[in-house]
């Protein structure tokens, strides 16, 4: 995902939080000719407005942000190079970077997984809701003979939705932050992913002239090498 559909993405985010913030409190149950409060009306109300008005724009942009990380890269794997006794040889600057690498795709998935997470415990409250309405048909035909324990099992499965979507947007939202924190320690500590550094990591194989030994240098080295194995020195590039 490029810079400019992160903060896209990441604005929608923000404004959706601040929507899901503000919009229950427009709910007005106040009667117009005594100024007093409805009684039962915030109570009924107000999961209502927050689940059919606060919270699918917040739903949406967690799901899209989520869904573009899909597109970004895992981490990459490592040339590494090898000294006359076989042994890999790993540059400080590329194990910290490799580092930085999994722990920032650790937070990616978690992010991933918190985001899916909360869309889809929305809509399990939603299905539960639906296969709720025929019963409460029932319920009405039969001259209100249902009781509240007969609505126990919704009850449970939209409490059961709820925990989860606020475990799973929670974990969305501390990973979405430590993931955007790691990328700019990344970028201050010169571990850009830019072409033109991608182009400095890439490494060729050429034989040495006299023993014939493979040996990795880097793609842009232009200059005299001396082999490993046979001392001998010839010029690369």
């Amino acid at each position: 995902m490029g810079l400019m559909e992160r903060i896209g993405t990441g604005v929608f985010v923000v404004l959706a939080i601040f929507w899901y913030l503000i919009a229950p409190e427009s709910l007005d149950c106040t009667d117009m000719q005594t100024g007093e409060t409805i009684e039962g009306c915030v109570s009924f109300f107000s999961p209502l407005m927050t689940y059919f008005c606060a919270l699918p724009p917040l739903v949406l942009a967690v799901f899209i942000h989520t869904l573009n990380k899909g597109g970004e890269s895992k981490p990459s794997l490592q040339h590494l190079a090898v000294d006359e006794e076989g042994r890999a040889i790993m540059p400080e600057q590329k194990e910290a970077r490799s580092q930085q690498e999994t722990i920032e795709f650790s937070f990616r998935m978690a992010m991933n997984f918190g985001g899916f997470s909360f869309a889809s415990a929305y809509a399990f409250i939603f299905i539960v809701g639906l296969l709720a309405i025929p019963q409460l048909v029932l319920c009405g035909m039969m001259g209100s003979s249902c009781s509240d324990s007969d609505f126990s099992w919704a009850e449970n499965g939209m409490d059961l939705g709820y925990t989860v979507m606020t475990v799973g947007f929670w974990v969305f939202l501390v990973s979405a932050v430590a993931t955007f924190g790691i990328r700019n320690l990344n970028a201050e500590a010169g571990f850009s992913t830019s072409p033109a550094l991608k182009k400095q990591q890439e490494t060729v194989i050429i034989p040495c002239p006299s023993c014939e030994k493979r040996l990795r240098l880097p793609a842009n080295y232009s200059g005299e090498i001396q082999c490993p194995n046979c001392k001998h020195v010839f010029s690369a590039g």
